[in-house]
């Protein structure tokens, strides 16, 4: 891979679009959904049928008081949000314009554009089969172009995506209660990973972004020649799609759910995107549904 052809201008358009929905009460809640952990209770008020989740009312209180309440807390603590981003050789390959790595770059600066626009601070690693790359915890508009300029560094690119040892540099890295999201497409997991999901969750609250290309996950019709090629040793195949479409599909499908699975056994966030469509909906999606179960 020659360049990250990532426009930050276009960055910056994509997180507006992210941005405007954080403002009506949508993924701008990312703070709340930790609300609970390193805040402060303020008391009671009434519950409001039209703006809030019954989910959040106080029974107790609400018994003794003989109405409806709910816990409002004072201002959250400043939040540390780390990105883990998966550099290997695998997020260098794209069916469309688009490779893996463009994609979650967009996708993490958006994000990190937004957390860093509140005052919070982020820290980040580029990750393959070891740290290539790594910041602390830092706010304020400089942290943003370090992490811009450093994701679309083609230097830091390549290798196969090791989870195990990713896992083993969060757990000596991040502090405890901090947030992280994960972004890769989890493609050839192996050893214990699921047992280091478990682990990663009790430290932390994370977020994991599964990023696939569409061939990921289907190949062309049946008839078709496909070539295949290994990004860790680029050999080649060349075979007809008839003969394996469904095993291949089947075994990626099952893959897939394998991780979603873990992450959600792990009462952590999952979210799976495609490099053929915006990111926006379903991460707004994410975090608002997210916001309702936490609340």
């Amino acid at each position: 891979m020659s360049k990250l052809y990532v426009d930050i201008h276009n960055i910056l358009n994509l997180d507006i679009s992210i941005k405007s929905p954080i403002k009506a009460g949508m993924i701008g809640k990312y703070r709340s959904i930790f609300k609970g952990k390193g805040v402060e209770f303020d008391g009671y008020r009434a519950y409001s049928e039209n703006d809030d989740d019954s989910k959040i009312i106080d029974w107790r209180a609400s018994v003794r008081a003989n109405e409806l309440l709910v816990r409002e807390f004072v201002e959250e603590r400043n939040l540390n949000v780390f990105f883990l981003i998966d550099v290997s050789s695998n997020m260098e390959f794209g069916s469309i314009s688009k490779l893996k790595g463009e994609y979650a770059a967009e996708v993490a600066l958006s994000l990190a554009h937004t957390i860093l626009q509140s005052g919070d601070a982020v820290g980040f690693s580029l990750f393959a089969d070891n740290d290539k790359c790594k910041y602390p915890f830092v706010n304020g508009p400089k942290q943003f172009y370090i992490f811009s300029n450093s994701i679309t560094d083609p230097k830091y690119y390549g290798g196969g995506f090791n989870f195990n040892k990713a896992s083993e540099f969060l757990l000596n890295f991040v502090k405890k209660g901090d947030i992280i999201f994960i972004l890769s497409d989890f493609i050839n997991m192996k050893g214990r990973w699921e047992e280091n999901i478990k682990l990663l969750s009790q430290k932390y609250e994370v977020i994991a972004v599964m990023i696939r290309d569409i061939r990921d996950s289907k190949l062309p019709a049946k008839g078709e020649l496909v070539t295949i090629e290994d990004p860790v040793t680029n050999e080649q195949m060349t075979v007809n799609s008839s003969g394996v479409k469904r095993r291949y599909e089947e075994f990626t499908k099952k893959q897939e759910k394998n991780v979603e699975r873990a992450f959600l056994k792990s009462r952590q966030g999952f979210i799976k995107l495609y490099t053929n469509a915006s990111f926006v909906e379903p991460i707004t999606e994410f975090f608002n549904m997210r916001n309702k179960q936490w609340r």
